[in-house]
């Protein structure tokens, strides 16, 4: 056998599907750096589709059937987006096997990763019929307090990753074997650690702008109106809320003090100076990227202590600060001892803790799942 047709037997095909993303947030980003990984290793081919473009596929508010704009995010991968959108449940679940039916048999893929419950139904019903040989693998990137899916549909699967250790959970609680799930937190690049020089302690917070809802930005505002003394709070990112926030931060005692830099930058952090905190209010998450971009970069976090993620980053009180989900005088009060002077870690510390989490770690983690 010559060396040519030993290399294409060895190749392992990888197909991950994922549906209904804004194109800017954190598993996009996992996504990209997942392919990135794997395009390096001869050994792997990878083909990424999104089903349907999620926010893109909305026009003022509206769904709009057919839309063939481009996801920048998949401009640069092996990747391709399906362009229906019905804005009705069955008929979009209808369209999306049928046309991963047409991509499943002409890829041939050895692994199929899902990103979304409905995924696992019918990848696994086509898999059943057509006695096709891939491995399932199920990935998402949500709690069930999300209300994404139903996660007993992973019991469909032949392996689970958690990026969080109480999705783990949350999957042996569906029934999933245990021997069959896997901890698998995301990537996250080592960073220079952020020098603060600020004058004035500077809060910020990054991400989709909802006022309530997952993000309660609310919660952010109405903190900041109780906090004494000089300091500032930028608000970086975009979303369906954002002229609702725009609104609140005008009526706020803390106006003058609170920021809005509205619009999706390809380095947020880079508006966001050199903060002295970062502050999440999420009523769920699934493992929040931008914890890990903080404290990667040595920054301290205050983070609400929701279902799931931020657990698996802050030891609470040692490299961050967490407080109950909606609890705003205890997330003025982490504020104000910022303010104060009475939390100011060692930005060194806070970036080794979570050296789990970085890319050279995630690598060895990721070649094991597909070996």
């Amino acid at each position: 056998m010559d060396a040519s047709r030993g290399s294409k037997i060895m190749e392992k095909k990888i197909l991950i599907l994922t549906s209904f993303v804004s194109g800017m947030g954190g598993m996009e980003k996992v996504i990209e750096r997942t392919n990135t990984i794997l395009s390096k290793n001869k050994k792997y081919t990878t083909r990424i589709i999104s089903l349907s473009g999620g926010q893109s596929n909305l026009i003022n508010g509206k769904t709009k059937f057919f839309y063939t704009g481009k996801e920048s995010w998949i401009n640069n991968i092996n990747g391709s987006r399906f362009p229906f959108r019905s804005g009705i449940k069955h008929l979009d679940f209808i369209l999306h096997a049928m046309y991963v039916f047409l991509v499943l048999i002409r890829y041939r893929p050895n692994y199929v990763v899902c990103t979304g419950f409905g995924q696992l139904v019918y990848a696994n019903k086509i898999r059943n019929i057509f006695g096709l040989k891939y491995k399932l693998l199920s990935w998402p990137h949500f709690s069930i307090a999300s209300g994404f899916g139903n996660i007993k549909y992973s019991t469909q699967a032949d392996y689970c990753l958690g990026i969080s250790k109480e999705i783990n959970d949350e999957f042996i609680k569906a029934c999933v074997e245990p021997e069959k799930v896997i901890y698998f937190p995301n990537p996250f690049s080592r960073m220079d650690i952020i020098k603060r020089k600020n004058d004035i302690t500077t809060f910020v917070f990054i991400g989709r702008l909802l006022i309530d809802g997952q993000k309660r930005i609310r919660d952010i505002i109405d903190a900041a109106g109780k906090v004494n003394g000089d300091f500032r709070v930028k608000f970086i990112g975009d979303g369906e809320d954002a002229d609702l926030i725009e609104k609140y931060i005008k009526n706020s005692p803390a106006n003058k003090k609170l920021e809005l830099l509205r619009g999706w930058v390809n380095d947020p952090w880079r508006l966001a100076g050199n903060p002295n905190a970062l502050l999440l209010a999420s009523a769920f998450e699934g493992l929040p990227t931008v914890i890990g971009e903080a404290m990667s970069r040595g920054i301290v976090c205050i983070s609400s202590d929701c279902k799931t993620g931020p657990r698996d980053f802050i030891v609470d009180g040692r490299n961050g600060y967490l407080f109950p989900v909606g609890d705003v005088d205890s997330l003025a009060n982490l504020m104000q001892r910022v303010v104060d002077g009475d939390i100011n870690p060692s930005p060194e510390i806070i970036a080794e803790s979570i050296d789990f989490f970085y890319e050279d770690r995630y690598e060895e983690r990721l070649l094991k799942v597909f070996n």
